[in-house]
């Protein structure tokens, strides 16, 4: 059907609508994905939001795509000179190369996975958190958590008293994703590690199988939370359900605001405030009996501009921010959430992990066709399909790929400039 629609029409009509229909696709894509990208800068201006390390593998993956479309011009280059080996050649290595950066995503969703980025999953690890519910003791002293390092009598532990802990707590949740009812089979309980239930103060016992806590037995939510304890300190994610280091592997935003990390306290910084920014406040401050009025950066007092140099006083912000205005110096005080603020980020899902994975996906379902298109491709230029006089599949087709290719360098500068 294909062959009499395309041979009762002239040629230049064929391809004019062949290249119309892929228009017609890739314009429809890119409105979703600009739905997409509004959606991430906006989700991540109005709420919690992850600076995610994009894994090594995308990189990899961006530097491919943008060979294949190379390799693609280069068949066609090859093809317009009737040299039906070479277009053969980089037809196949540009549908290679595909293949390989599906591999690459392959790779990098499996490292969004280490690094503890799953979709719609929690930042904070609730009921698993380390010193919650529960806590590791060493020969009755008890090990803590500040959010990034366990520490022991203030001295912190090594990389190899991490991986006894790691071994130790493996025995109660194993390589399971979830609670499974089965009898516990702990070894060498005691010597040295003990597990403390943080709410009555006393160690957790383990016999026949079951476990106690001062004589009584562990309900099966009580054994759902030190699963879920011990899954925490087994996968590295004792406080967030992010693996690494906060500041370095990864680093979480209040409403477009970077928080600084504590001691698992989180906190606006201290910092000069940007002329736009002073410019937005506007507010009424009482100060010595007086109002004072701050507006477009300046203050005014019963209608008159007030002289900065030797004037000084606190301004509250929305969402708990306040700043200092000292000798016209504009500075955002290190300020820690507010109880409203920690309740929401106890409960906030890791947005900016479900974004990267819905758009790479839906590039991935793109590709699919792609590569289905190349092979088509591939087949008919090694039938001699495409010649001197005939190169209308490859143009074709090559408008979608090449689309594809910029579409994923898009999302990876784009992905890595909102992260």
């Amino acid at each position: 059907m294909k062959d009499i629609v395309r041979d009762s029409m002239p040629k230049k009509d064929y391809q004019k609508v062949a290249k119309q229909i892929v228009l017609i696709g890739i314009i429809a894509s890119v409105m979703m994905y600009a739905g997409f990208t509004s959606a991430v800068v906006v989700s991540k201006m109005d709420k919690f939001w992850v600076d995610i390390q994009l894994p090594h593998a995308f990189t990899i993956s961006t530097i491919i795509i943008i060979i294949s479309s190379l390799t693609l011009l280069l068949a066609l280059n090859f093809a317009k000179r009737g040299n039906k080996q070479l277009t053969v050649t980089f037809v196949g290595l540009t549908l290679l190369l595909g293949i390989v950066f599906s591999v690459y995503q392959f790779k990098g969703w499996g490292q969004l996975v280490e690094q503890g980025n799953y979709i719609a999953d929690r930042i904070f690890f609730d009921y698993g958190a380390y010193g919650n519910r529960y806590s590791i003791l060493k020969n009755g002293e008890e090990i803590t958590h500040d959010g990034n390092n366990y520490s022991l009598n203030g001295k912190e532990l090594t990389g190899a008293d991490i991986e006894e802990l790691k071994e130790f707590t493996h025995q109660i949740c194993g390589d399971e994703l979830g609670l499974r009812l089965k009898p516990y089979n702990i070894k060498d309980y005691g010597t040295p590690y003990t597990i403390k239930n943080i709410a009555k103060e006393k160690e957790v016992e383990f016999k026949n199988g079951l476990a106690f806590v001062g004589g009584d037995t562990l309900s099966v939510s009580q054994r759902d939370e030190l699963f879920k304890f011990s899954f925490g300190v087994y996968n590295a994610m004792p406080f967030f359900m992010l693996k690494g280091t906060y500041g370095k592997d990864f680093s979480i935003n209040l409403n477009g605001e970077r928080l600084d990390f504590e001691n698992k306290r989180l906190y606006f910084p201290e910092r000069k405030i940007t002329e736009q920014e002073i410019d937005a406040i506007k507010k009424t401050v009482f100060q010595g009996g007086k109002e004072y009025v701050i507006k477009n950066g300046k203050v005014y007092n019963e209608e008159q501009e007030v002289n900065l140099a030797n004037f000084e006083t606190y301004i509250d912000l929305s969402k708990g921010i306040q700043v200092h205005l000292k000798n016209g110096e504009w500075t955002q005080l290190r300020q820690e959430l507010n109880t409203i603020q920690y309740g929401e980020f106890y409960q906030t899902k890791n947005v900016a992990s479900s974004y990267v994975w819905i758009l790479t996906i839906l590039h991935f379902f793109h590709l699919i066709i792609g590569l289905v298109l190349m092979l088509v491709l591939f087949i008919r230029t090694i039938k001699g399909k495409y010649n001197k006089e005939n190169q209308m599949g490859l143009r074709v087709g090559g408008i979608f790929w090449h689309f594809l290719g910029a579409l994923w360098v898009y999302l990876f500068v784009f992905l890595q400039f909102i992260h």
